[in-house]
């Protein structure tokens, strides 16, 4: 029995270190080549590489790999710095309702991260107050379906005013 338990062990480590090697180091998930090497030079056996590859091709079939592997990444608590082109394309409303999003856990924050990535892409300065409020609650409704239909301002209601001045 004690021995069934570090095979379990083994291979949930093996996935956490995939998660890393994928969200961190940007190996693709597909390569299990270079994912099983890296395993493998981790000290992971060839059981626990098996294990663990096998519950990422269940993950992947399932549609879910991606948010899977993010859940397992530690949680970061320190200040996020802006990038250039988020202050320049971003709406700052939208900037603000985002990082409010966040921090009341609406959104994980490498969802947050993606969406203001997808945001940069999209331009959204000229956004009027109709299209962020449209868009939040599309946002919103996806992620946490118990705020769907919920607005900009409801958001960023009982925010201090400095916060998203």
């Amino acid at each position: 029995m004690a021995e069934r338990g570090e095979s379990v062990q083994e291979w949930w480590l093996a996935v956490r270190s995939i998660a890393e090697l994928i969200n961190r180091d940007g190996i693709p998930p597909e390569d299990d080549r270079v994912i099983r090497a890296q395993l493998s030079e981790q000290g992971f056996s060839a059981d626990g590489i098996g294990k663990a590859m096998d519950w990422m091709d269940k993950a992947a079939m399932s549609g879910n790999l991606s948010d899977s592997l993010g859940m397992l990444q530690p949680i970061v608590n320190g200040p996020r710095m802006d990038h250039v082109l988020e202050l320049v394309c971003v709406h700052p409303l939208l900037m603000r309702a985002v990082d409010s999003c966040k921090r009341r856990a609406w959104l994980h924050q490498d969802v947050a991260e993606r969406l203001l990535e997808g945001l940069r892409a999209m331009d959204s300065r000229d956004w009027d107050r109709h299209e962020i409020d449209g868009f939040l609650a599309d946002v919103l409704g996806v992620s946490v379906p118990s705020l769907a239909g919920m607005n900009l301002s409801k958001v960023l209601k009982r925010w201090p005013r400095q916060k998203y001045n």
